[in-house]
């Protein structure tokens, strides 16, 4: 089980993920940690990308999709 735990609640970010991801991982370097993306089934399927992500560069990556569900704090709930 990894030291640190976070969870980013998405909706529309598919553009940003990348950013976000790498600028994660240089900033925790040395840090046993993962990173979980909770995604409220964004229509530009930013899901989608963060599992293909998890699978091809950032084994750290877990990917949660929320299908009908809506809200920044029940998605960080969702994540723990």
């Amino acid at each position: 089980m990894p030291k640190l735990s976070i969870v980013i609640p998405t909706y529309n970010e598919r553009e940003n993920l990348p950013i976000l991801l790498e600028k994660l991982e240089k900033a925790l370097y040395n840090i046993d940690f993962e990173a979980i993306i909770v995604d409220d089934d964004s229509p530009d399927k930013t899901w989608e990308l963060a599992e293909e992500l998890a699978r091809t560069k950032y084994p750290w990556l877990r990917v949660i999709r929320r299908i009908g569900e809506h809200g920044l704090a029940s998605a960080v709930i969702r994540g723990f």
